[in-house]
Protein backbone atom coordinates (compact mmCIF):
# COMPACT_ATOMS: atom_id res chain seq x y z
CA UNK A 1 0.00 0.00 0.00
CA UNK A 2 1.46 3.30 -0.67
CA UNK A 3 1.60 5.78 2.05
CA UNK A 4 2.27 8.80 0.32
CA UNK A 5 0.17 11.44 0.53
CA UNK A 6 -2.10 11.60 -2.39
CA UNK A 7 -2.65 14.26 -4.64
CA UNK A 8 -5.47 14.67 -7.57
CA UNK A 9 -4.12 16.19 -10.29
CA UNK A 10 -7.27 18.13 -11.86
CA UNK A 11 -7.17 20.87 -14.80
CA UNK A 12 -7.56 20.93 -18.58
CA UNK A 13 -4.37 19.50 -18.95
CA UNK A 14 -6.46 16.13 -20.27
CA UNK A 15 -7.41 18.11 -23.46
CA UNK A 16 -3.81 18.61 -24.33
CA UNK A 17 -2.27 17.06 -27.95
CA UNK A 18 -0.48 14.69 -25.64
CA UNK A 19 -2.62 14.16 -22.58
CA UNK A 20 -0.83 10.79 -21.12
CA UNK A 21 2.70 11.77 -21.83
CA UNK A 22 1.88 15.14 -20.14
CA UNK A 23 0.71 13.28 -16.86
CA UNK A 24 2.97 10.89 -16.21
CA UNK A 25 5.65 14.17 -16.41
CA UNK A 26 3.15 15.67 -13.62
CA UNK A 27 3.29 12.67 -11.34
CA UNK A 28 7.21 12.56 -11.27
CA UNK A 29 7.08 15.94 -10.08
CA UNK A 30 4.53 14.51 -7.49
CA UNK A 31 6.95 11.50 -6.71
CA UNK A 32 9.97 13.43 -6.26
CA UNK A 33 8.22 15.68 -3.32
CA UNK A 34 7.22 12.59 -2.04
CA UNK A 35 3.42 12.55 -2.87
CA UNK A 36 1.34 9.87 -5.26
CA UNK A 37 -0.26 11.91 -7.85
CA UNK A 38 -3.11 10.90 -9.10
CA UNK A 39 -3.93 11.98 -12.65
CA UNK A 40 -7.80 11.83 -14.09
CA UNK A 41 -6.43 9.53 -17.24
CA UNK A 42 -4.99 7.25 -14.92
CA UNK A 43 -8.56 5.61 -14.23
CA UNK A 44 -9.07 5.08 -18.33
CA UNK A 45 -12.59 3.36 -19.69
CA UNK A 46 -14.35 3.48 -23.04
CA UNK A 47 -16.65 6.50 -23.24
CA UNK A 48 -17.18 5.46 -26.93
CA UNK A 49 -21.02 4.06 -26.15
CA UNK A 50 -21.76 7.45 -24.43
CA UNK A 51 -23.16 10.65 -25.99
CA UNK A 52 -22.14 13.85 -24.94
CA UNK A 53 -24.01 15.36 -22.38
CA UNK A 54 -25.31 14.23 -18.56
CA UNK A 55 -24.21 10.42 -18.77
CA UNK A 56 -20.73 10.91 -20.23
CA UNK A 57 -20.17 13.64 -17.18
CA UNK A 58 -21.48 11.88 -15.08
CA UNK A 59 -19.13 8.59 -15.81
CA UNK A 60 -16.18 10.44 -15.69
CA UNK A 61 -17.20 11.90 -12.61
CA UNK A 62 -17.44 8.31 -11.23
CA UNK A 63 -13.99 7.30 -12.28
CA UNK A 64 -12.21 10.49 -11.03
CA UNK A 65 -13.84 9.82 -7.51
CA UNK A 66 -13.00 6.12 -7.92
CA UNK A 67 -9.83 6.79 -8.60
CA UNK A 68 -8.90 9.58 -5.45
CA UNK A 69 -10.88 7.26 -2.92
CA UNK A 70 -9.05 3.93 -4.63
CA UNK A 71 -6.66 2.40 -1.57
CA UNK A 72 -7.90 4.58 1.29
CA UNK A 73 -9.59 8.15 1.73
CA UNK A 74 -6.87 10.48 2.03
CA UNK A 75 -5.57 12.70 -0.32
CA UNK A 76 -4.68 16.34 -0.56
Amino acid sequence: MNKKPKVYLAGPDIFLPNPIEHGEKLKKICTKYGLQGLYPLDNQFDLSNLNRGPDKAIKIYQADVELIYKNGKKFI
